[in-house]
């Protein structure tokens, strides 16, 4: 009952007849019930009758073996929708919640990925000011735990080590055979050094790891993310040439997506297969390819014949949980230019690379969706009014305009009532389609509601826009859409448009999106399939669909 009053419903309680027994509200209404659709609800069928703006549903409700009762229960449309609004609302509401809680995830997350790498560097500088007694913490078996690792061993080596110089020192003291001891000493000085070698070695791998950690954390732009990671990398491992690519799970193909050395445009259009070439069979053994000599190797694809290189290669594939993300190459004139200890550290840095750019394409993937309409992949109207108010303000501050267009296709409910909704989601893409392939890189095209789309022209006057929205209009008009000479009045579907200026109509983006629709409706009630601008002398009547 509570349910019910929520949205403003009532019940009944009728006998076979169709007398009420008894209702939960006094004015009982009239159901115009005759005998045959009594007969019908007593045989167990269900029946909708509509009343006004409510509808009633009747069905039989049996009391024993041999008497039944009949129920009405009533709702008020209105109310349905005012309850599929509140779902609507609570859910983007969820869903923000969820994008935000997801983000403290992640930067602890990294606060966490970056712990270990700090505690071996503070571990460093403790040992190169005199303190062997330093020991870190050895948490899991990845790269930087097999780091810290191998470091406590060096640290307790070299404490030996300096221990028996000390031993050794006050020997020699006390001994005549001083030259016996003193190769002794040359010796372990010696040894000393070669470990501070691979001190030295392992402090410069841990700093690029932390260097390639900052960088790549501190941007989810992927744009931002591929530029740091390839500064890092090739200030690292001093790269002449160096090329991106990223793996398309759609096409099952690598493309080029960031190149150091070489033109970009040289490489645009070259992809890779998996197993094709040393990049595609890195990707396919999900394994680091070490060419030390390209000229010697038959694999050698040259990048499809766009550049012919020399000297040495490394190809990095860049896989998260088995599932492959990229291909690094790192290219050096010179041949056998890349020893061990660079292919080690090569691994350790392709693992940060390939979850940095798994994270940055996950949180480019739902900006995505946040920003678009699911139909048709042009601009939601949130994120055009977005865009429109940063036009806004760039337009006040350099003292320029520009102008927006809506468009409305005319007699679409006639089309969908016809052909269904399916075949007229198809008409939706289509004329977004078209909207797209006949405007400039640096137009917005979004889809405003139901069948109507908005374009915001920028440094466009209204001359320029009144052209540009003829075309448009004259590109649909001569489009052959299936069924439209079947359902639409002039035998073709046909968009109205109406045009408005920044800041010549006004300066207001809320105004000024309603001059623009205001003038949309000027056209249509003109005869539509027309552009018309918005006019302040122009009078304004009701809209008609």
């Amino acid at each position: 009952t509570q349910s019910l009053e929520t949205l403003n419903g009532d019940f009944y309680i009728l006998d076979t007849s169709g007398n009420v027994l008894a209702g939960s509200r006094p004015r009982i209404p009239n159901l115009g019930l005759d005998d045959t659709q009594l007969a019908q609800i007593a045989a167990g069928q269900r029946m909708v009758k509509n009343l006004g703006s409510r509808r009633y549903m009747l069905s039989a409700v049996p009391l024993g073996t041999s008497e039944m009762v009949l129920t009405a229960i009533g709702l008020e449309t209105t109310g349905v929708e005012t309850l599929a609004r509140s779902l609507t609302v609570n859910s983007t509401l969820f869903l923000a919640i969820g994008l935000i809680a997801s983000a403290l995830f992640f930067t602890r997350w990294i606060s966490y990925l970056l712990k270990p790498a700090r505690q071996l560097l503070e571990a460093t500088q403790r040992v190169s000011s005199g303190d062997f007694q330093v020991k870190v913490p050895c948490r899991g078996q990845d790269e930087l735990g097999q780091l810290a690792a191998n470091f406590n061993a060096m640290v307790r080596q070299l404490n030996s080590l300096y221990q028996e110089k000390a031993a050794r020192e006050r020997e020699l003291a006390t001994h005549e055979q001083e030259s016996h001891y003193q190769n002794i000493l040359q010796a372990k000085n010696a040894e000393i050094e070669r470990i501070n070698r691979e001190l030295r070695q392992r402090l410069k791998e841990i700093s690029s790891l932390l260097d390639l950690n900052t960088a790549m954390t501190s941007s989810l732009d992927l744009d931002i993310l591929f530029e740091r990671m390839l500064a890092t990398i090739i200030d690292q491992f001093s790269c002449d040439r160096v090329v991106l690519f990223t793996y398309n799970h759609g096409s099952e193909e690598l493309i080029v997506r960031k190149v150091h050395g070489l033109d970009q445009d040289l490489l645009r259009d070259v992809t890779f297969r998996m197993g094709e070439g040393i990049t595609g069979k890195a990707a396919l053994t999900q394994q680091i390819t070490y060419v030390p000599d390209l000229q010697k190797d038959e694999a050698t694809l040259g990048y499809k014949g766009r550049h012919q290189s020399r000297g040495s290669m490394v190809a990095i594939p860049l896989v998260v949980k088995g599932r492959l993300v990229g291909v690094l190459n790192l290219h050096k004139i010179e041949t056998q230019a890349f020893g061990e200890d660079e292919l080690k550290l090569m691994r350790a840095i392709a693992n940060q690379a390939a979850i940095s750019i798994d994270n940055a394409q996950l949180f480019e993937k739902a900006r995505d969706l946040s920003n678009t309409d699911e139909l048709t992949g042009l601009a939601n109207r949130r994120h055009f009014q977005l865009i429109l108010k940063r036009e806004a303000a760039q337009a006040q501050r350099f003292h320029s305009h520009f102008s927006l267009i809506m468009a409305d296709i005319d007699h679409f409910k006639t089309y969908n009532d016809t052909h269904g909704h399916l075949k007229g989601d198809i008409v939706l893409k289509r004329v977004a389609d078209i909207l797209l392939q006949n405007t400039r890189g640096i137009d917005l095209v979004g889809r405003f509601g139901g069948e109507e789309f908005v374009i915001l022209l920028p440094k466009t006057d209204k001359a320029g826009a009144l052209a540009a929205a003829e075309k448009l209009r004259d590109q649909i008009a001569s489009e052959n859409f299936p069924g439209a000479e079947h359902s639409q009045p002039d035998g073709r579907l046909t968009l109205s448009l109406g045009v408005a200026e920044y800041p010549g109509d006004s300066t207001d983006i809320y105004e000024l999106l309603d001059l623009a629709d205001r003038a949309l409706y000027r056209a249509k009630e003109k005869g539509r399939n027309r552009v018309e601008a918005w006019q302040a002398a122009d009078p304004v009547k009701e809209r008609t669909a």
